[in-house]
């Protein structure tokens, strides 16, 4: 599923590109499907930055450029990167990186102060339909928003790869303060369903990211 880490990357490449996209936001009367989480796991990461709960059948690991890969399958944590296409049964929500929010102007995405993560999503859409972001057989759907339980949301695009054989969503939020997290939500081609989607959404809710911009910007620059 490496192909959308290197969609990422492209991101920072490139000036955004106008490609009007339809916002969808949960419809009120569509409640997700609810998620029992009395027996998930707690993790948290080495150097402190994230701290979560999983399923305990699942597998974490905090990659060594900054992401969090969260996989249904052990194999999955050691390929996700790699060239391999998504094989049947495999579920993966990963966080690729963390960005200053302030560094959206940089990549020359203009949002007001009151933005949300309509606004957010669907500027990163544009983004990523530009002419020089396209990346290999990834094809961008409509954009979508998905609406936690304690009312905050989670903008998404609709990204799927024949090559890679996965499908699902790339993601954008606000994680903290000034923080920006990128990340994705996908499985195997023709697995991508409601209910892991309920359940990506319950573990995406309960992620803490505990890191100031300052040190994010830190980290960057090395």
């Amino acid at each position: 599923m490496s192909i959308l880490h290197k969609l990422f990357v492209g991101l920072l490449l490139v000036a955004v590109m106008t490609s009007p996209l339809v916002v969808m936001a949960q419809d009120e009367d569509d409640e997700m499907m609810e998620v029992d989480t009395s027996d998930w796991v707690e993790f948290e990461s080495e150097d402190g930055i994230y701290k979560l709960l999983y399923p305990p059948d699942w597998f974490v690991e905090a990659t060594e450029d900054g992401g969090l890969v969260i996989a249904n399958s052990e194999s999955l944590l050691e390929t996700f990167e790699s060239e391999e296409p998504a094989e049947s049964g495999e579920k993966v929500i990963a966080v690729f990186a963390l960005l200053p929010a302030d560094l959206l102007a940089l990549m020359g995405i203009q949002l007001e102060d009151d933005a949300d993560a309509k606004d957010l999503i669907t500027a990163m859409a544009e983004l990523m339909t530009g002419e020089d972001a396209e990346d290999d057989d990834t094809e961008l759907g409509e954009t979508d928003v998905l609406v936690l339980s304690d009312e905050s949301e989670i903008g998404v695009i609709e990204v799927s790869s024949e090559e890679n054989q996965f499908e699902g969503y790339f993601l954008a939020y606000e994680s903290a303060e000034g923080i920006l997290a990128l990340g994705l939500v996908a499985a195997h081609t023709g697995e991508f369903d409601e209910e892991f989607v309920a359940l990506a959404t319950a573990v995406l809710e309960n992620i803490e990211i505990n890191i100031t911009v300052e040190e994010l910007m830190e980290t960057m620059s090395g």
